[in-house]
């Protein structure tokens, strides 16, 4: 998907050439868009020791961890530029964050409840419902060309109903039925978050009144991570947690209307 997104590039700088070549120097200074984009992923947190205990009241412990898988996602623009230069931006991006578990027992002293919730944990999938809202500035450096570069820093608030340490393993218990196993609890899995991105890209003419836009982007999410273990298996009690920066890189291009233009020279 990333080679893709570099091919559509690509091709939006070639389509821009004959535009250029029809000798206009005008600059859009407000416009609106829909884009598409590729969100890397990456490793979140890894906690060792954690203990997991069985019916039994036999104890082993676990490292367990988790990690934000790679993602498409959407987003809409809103730019405003008063001046040839500089500008603002805001932003309602899809992040997603989709959270993948890991679990690997260290120790093995249980009758089997301990195997059945960690393998259920391994590779344990949450669906991402993680929203961005944000608001920054951008520069133009160069004015001159139709192709424009641009650098823009945006910060704001992730909104996510999922919880970035709840951690849950199902077993089967005596009586042959699923039962839910808190390893790691969080009694407020909805987050508001601070979220901070950095991005570089360019925009190119796609007609009179639209352009396209290609970025690549730092999205600095934080988190809250966990920095100790839980010690029993309660869904209303919490491991110590720190918030903690995380770095996602993402490309993206979007499609915009131009909807008002400032006029430049003329070849």
């Amino acid at each position: 998907m990333p080679r893709a997104l570099i091919a559509a590039g690509l091709l939006v700088a070639a389509a821009s050439a004959p535009l250029a070549a029809q000798a206009t120097a005008d600059r859009s200074r407000l416009a609106v868009g829909f884009g598409i984009a590729y969100h890397g992923g990456g490793q979140l947190w890894t906690l060792g020791g954690q203990p997991i205990i069985d019916g039994a009241a036999n104890v082993d412990t676990a490292i367990v961890g988790r990690r934000v898988e790679a993602q498409l996602g959407v987003s809409f623009t809103g730019a405003y530029f008063p001046t040839e230069r500089w500008g603002v931006i805001g932003e309602v991006q899809f992040l997603g964050l989709h959270y993948d578990d890991s679990c690997t027992l260290t120790t093995n002293h249980s009758a089997g409840e301990a195997q059945q919730i960690c393998q259920n944990i391994q590779g344990r999938g949450h669906d991402g419902t993680a929203v961005t809202l944000t608001v920054g500035g951008m520069v133009r450096p160069w004015i001159t060309h139709d192709v424009a570069p641009y650098l823009r820093v945006n910060a704001g608030l992730d909104v996510s109903l999922n919880s970035s340490i709840r951690m849950i393993g199902t077993w089967v218990d005596s009586a042959s039925e699923e039962a839910d196993y808190y390893v790691l609890g969080d009694p407020s899995p909805r987050e508001i978050t601070p979220t901070l991105s950095i991005g570089v890209g360019f925009t190119a003419p796609a007609g009179r009144s639209s352009q396209f836009r290609l970025e690549a982007r730092d999205n600095v999410v934080f988190l809250e991570h966990p920095t100790g273990i839980q010690a029993t298996p309660d869904p209303n009690a919490e491991p110590p947690v720190a918030m903690r920066a995380s770095h996602l890189f993402s490309l993206s291009l979007s499609y915009e209307m131009v909807l008002e233009k400032r006029r430049g020279h003329r070849y």
